[in-house]
């Protein structure tokens, strides 16, 4: 072979020095960028005739694998924070909505023969530009209740991640998962991302996690408003006297709903109930009608009122549950242990059906419907 021939073959392989590899053997991952980076670094320098002894270049690989690593973890890093800072530079105002099914309340259209979990929703809204909040309560789509102030776990949380953007107060960064920690005037837990850079879900520390059904950045806090509260918040039957269906629609006002049987069974009794409400301005005299079916353990107590009545079980207006209260052919029933109470509006006239079962309940209404 002639001189040139084997003054130009490659050298031979260089190993990682024992020293180094002891210095560093808590760091797998840095050894191996290290063994890569000196391999490169031999397969473009070979023809170079002066090299750098062997442990030289080693150790200079191994600077550079850190130099590496760093900086891919100083990019991941930031990576998810400034995606999740250019998200809200879309608007001034946070907006979440947070749902949960209330599993013991649903409601049923008797006329479609679909049922559907009530819902409970918080809608809350934060504009950094003046401090703004606005929180309301919604249940199944109609606004229940109106507040200014972040009373809400997502009102609080709105504010603690608006300000832990802007000062930079982020801790455990994972570009894997796209989450990080935040910690901001008591609020404390893990942001999980979306698609859509902006936050998914939140988990406080030591509680359940939050996820939310919209979180969106906007322009504008929108005017809600939720109804009045003016009905009374308790009541009770204060008398009762057997009636008839014509003397009924005289003294209570309406013409009841008193079939001579409902849902298989016969009607028991017709009475005309006397009503007491109570609120701050004092207490109130009402009337109702109460129509009673059974056989054996089955039965159906159908009460009937020209307001929400809470003697029948209405709460300021509202369903037991605290749902507005459905118009026909829409009931909300709730479950309460092993019997069951529907709530509905019919026309003027607010009805409450208590039965021995759910099944009963929906049967009573349907068969109610004008």
């Amino acid at each position: 072979m002639s001189r040139r021939l084997r003054g130009t073959q490659p050298p031979a392989p260089v190993r990682l020095d024992d020293e180094l590899l002891a210095l560093h053997e808590d760091e797998p991952e840095l050894l191996a960028l290290a063994d890569a980076v000196a391999t490169t670094q031999r397969a473009s320098d070979w023809r170079h005739r002066r090299r750098l002894p062997a442990v030289a270049a080693v150790a200079a690989a191994i600077a550079v694998a850190a130099a590496v690593a760093v900086a891919l973890t100083e990019d991941s890093s930031a990576g998810v924070v400034d995606d999740a800072r250019r998200a809200l530079e879309e608007g001034s105002v946070l907006h979440a909505v947070v749902s949960t099914p209330l599993p013991n309340d649903v409601i049923v259209d008797v006329a479609r023969g679909t049922t559907a979990p009530s819902r409970a929703e918080t809608l809350a809204w934060f504009d950094s530009a003046n401090g703004r909040v606005r929180v309301a309560g919604r249940r199944n789509g109609e606004i229940v209740s109106v507040g200014d102030t972040p009373t809400t776990q997502a009102a609080r949380f709105l504010l603690a991640y608006q300000d832990a953007l802007a000062t930079g107060r982020i801790e455990e960064v994972s570009e894997a998962r796209r989450s990080f920690s935040i910690r901001v005037d008591g609020v404390a837990g893990v942001v999980e991302l979306g698609a859509d850079d902006l936050p998914e879900s939140f988990t406080p520390l030591g509680e359940p996690s939050i996820r939310f059904a919209r979180f969106a950045v906007t322009e504008t806090v929108p005017a809600v408003s939720a109804p009045p509260v003016t009905a009374p918040a308790s009541g009770s039957i204060v008398g009762k006297e057997t009636t008839t269906v014509a003397a009924a629609t005289r003294r209570a006002g309406f013409r009841p709903l008193a079939p001579q049987e409902l849902a298989g069974l016969p009607l028991q009794q017709l009475l005309l109930e006397r009503l007491a409400t109570a609120d701050r301005r004092g207490a109130t005299a009402g009337s109702g009608v109460a129509a009673l079916y059974s056989y054996g353990t089955r039965f159906v107590a159908v009460r009937q009122s020209r307001s929400p009545a809470p003697a029948y079980g209405f709460v300021r207006g509202l369903t037991a549950g605290g749902n507005p209260v459905p118009r026909s052919p829409r009931i909300d029933v709730r479950r309460q242990g092993a019997e069951a109470l529907g709530q509905f509006r019919v026309g003027a006239v607010y009805l409450a059906i208590r039965a021995s079962d759910e099944a009963l309940v929906v049967t009573a209404a349907r068969e109610l419907q004008p």
